[in-house]
């Protein structure tokens, strides 16, 4: 059984503000990283995709990326 930090009472606020039952902020905050981790592989697949057509001037950043993205797929494999 895990312990739950408890939420400031400004915090507490703001879920009450958004009409989100504090129970499920934990759920919906991890559905957002998710969605937001998404979106962001995305953006940097199609970097890549476009990065290797263009000339060898940005192949040191589609390189960059590239090790990027490798370090994010090992993360989230763990």
């Amino acid at each position: 059984m895990s312990k739950r930090p408890k939420l400031s009472n400004e915090i507490q606020e703001l879920l009450r503000q958004a009409k989100i039952v504090p129970e499920h902020a934990d759920t919906q905050l991890r559905q957002r990283a998710i969605f937001q981790m998404r979106e962001y592989l995305r953006v940097l697949n199609y970097r890549l995709q476009r990065g290797s057509e263009a000339a060898d001037g940005s192949a040191c950043e589609s390189r960059q990326i590239a090790h990027l993205l490798q370090a994010i797929n090992q993360t989230g494999a763990t």
